[in-house]
């Protein structure tokens, strides 16, 4: 069943993902801070999700990031805050477990790659 057949799925969708943005984004930052910089890691990997009508906007550390269209479940980059970039797609909330979302921009994971060996890179 595609995400965009049910808005409960959708909205439960959205909420997974910025959870795996969040916890990808933090292991990522905990390796390049290193101990002692908690509450800056925590600060800057906060997630936070904004619905709209037509999109729902989700920041990281208090800065825009992706986009998700409501209507089809599509994940946008951003040009500015509030203004989707549609050459910047990265792919559908029935994807999400595809790509790394602890990076500046997500990229599709490799089929052997696991968390640990991209934060490594």
């Amino acid at each position: 069943m595609n995400t965009k057949d049910n808005p409960a799925t959708c909205a439960c969708r959205i909420w997974t993902l910025s959870n795996l943005i969040q916890d990808e984004t933090q292991k990522r930052f905990q390796a390049f801070y290193g101990p002692g910089m908690e509450a800056q890691t925590e600060n800057d990997s906060r997630v936070n999700v904004i619905p709209g009508i037509k999109y729902t906007k989700i920041d990281v550390g208090g800065a825009g990031k992706l986009m998700v269209e409501n209507a089809t479940s599509n994940i946008y980059g951003i040009k500015s805050y509030g203004v989707i970039h549609r050459g910047k797609h990265y792919g559908n909330l029935d994807t999400i477990y595809d790509y790394y979302w602890g990076d500046y921009r997500p990229r599709l994971k490799n089929l052997n790659e696991t968390i640990e060996s991209v934060v490594s890179k």
